[in-house]
């Protein structure tokens, strides 16, 4: 193991935090995420959990700034039709952002099939009123969640194409950025939001059937289409109908999630529709398409055998040493056994940020050489 490489480790690290002395720095608000099956206890904790290693892993204070848990969960109970435990839509989570001065919103949903975790994450633009999706799996949360640090990271520091996010269907502009990473002050204000605390109840009523027909008339399951049905519910956030064409809109499309939350939002509002039925199995078909895409995508965790679960922290350590040049991707999995078992471990730590490093895993290895 070379001296020089474990420093060019350190290096690559500190460069991420460095880059902040030259860049304006982003606010983000990490909202705890829902499971996509519904549900609380355990389920709801992992969300948080989720959004708590997210924290963890973005803020530096340098470039990335996280808003404090409490003033976000705060701004989502002052938001219309929002609560922690339920998903947000896009145009909400907008709202919510803008309301704490963040650049960011990082939101979303998360399955749990067995050990596999998938998380369906939806990053906010406040400033260009643009949202991306984009997923994250792992053969356990762990795994999962170190994905989803590198993904969001990636799409804020270095724009969403560099990262795969895609661009999601029906977020409505809430302003219009002048270049990135602009303070929100300097931005120009919505023009839609400042026309609603004109109008009255009724007057909101009727706009939002008439964006609603107007969408309706289009017909063609376009981002057009979308975009009318998610201006009337910003117009009337109880008027259903917009929810269900947009459930059945991203439905065709595939976008499991995005379905999920605009049909649970259309029973929610009107439970006893005669549509509420159907849509409730759509709802389950969603799910259970979300559950297949798991465990036809995710990469199946390293399981140790029978002989292998009787070894201590030094025997994987040792063992991962002798394979270290011929299996490195193999010797990560032995040394990742090791700290499990010994957490404390700093040469296996050492070991791991060389082998991500060699991979060219940056991201990783900063986090173990650390």
């Amino acid at each position: 193991m070379k001296a020089r490489a474990v420093l060019a480790g350190f290096v690559a690290w500190a460069s991420l935090l460095v880059a902040g002395d030259a860049a304006a720095q982003s606010r983000i608000a990490i909202v705890p995420f829902t499971p996509a099956a519904g549900g609380g206890g355990a389920a709801s904790d992992m969300g948080s959990g989720i959004a708590d290693s997210l924290t963890f892993e973005l803020h530096d204070g340098a470039v990335l700034d996280v808003v404090p848990k409490e003033k976000l969960l705060a701004a989502i109970q002052n938001e219309p039709g929002a609560a922690p435990e339920k998903p947000l839509s896009p145009d909400q989570a907008l709202r919510v952002g803008k309301s704490l001065g963040a650049a960011f919103v990082v939101y979303g949903m998360f399955l749990k099939s067995g050990e596999a975790v998938q998380v369906n994450c939806q990053i906010g633009f406040v400033g260009t009123g643009k949202t991306y999706k984009l997923k994250a799996k792992g053969g356990s949360l762990f795994e999962a969640q170190d994905q989803l640090a590198v993904q969001v990271r990636k799409t804020i520091l270095e724009g969403p194409e560099a990262a795969g996010a895609q661009l999601l269907g029906g977020a409505i502009p809430v302003k219009k950025a002048a270049a990135p990473l602009q303070p929100l002050e300097e931005e120009k204000t919505d023009p839609i939001a400042e026309k609603i605390q004109r109008m009255t109840f009724e007057e909101r009523q009727r706009a939002a059937k008439e964006e609603f027909n107007k969408g309706a008339q289009i017909g063609n399951d376009s981002q057009e289409e979308r975009m009318h049905y998610e201006i009337a519910i910003r117009y009337d956030p109880k008027y259903p109908r917009p929810r269900l064409n947009l459930g059945i809109i991203a439905y065709k499309k595939g976008e499991w999630a995005v379905a999920v939350e605009h049909f649970r939002k259309f029973v929610e509002l009107v439970p006893e529709d005669p549509d509420a039925p159907a849509i409730r199995n759509y709802i389950a078909d969603a799910e259970r398409r979300l559950a297949q895409e798991v465990m036809k995508e995710v990469k199946v965790g390293f399981v140790p055998t029978d002989e292998q679960k009787s070894w201590s922290a030094a025997d994987w350590f040792n063992k991962a040493l002798e394979i270290m040049d011929k299996q490195p991707g193999l010797a990560i999995e032995y040394l990742k056994q090791a700290v499990q078992i010994d957490p404390n471990m700093a040469q296996a730590y050492y070991n791991l940020g060389k082998l991500h490093y060699d991979r060219n895993e940056l991201e990783p290895a900063a986090k173990n050489f650390k």
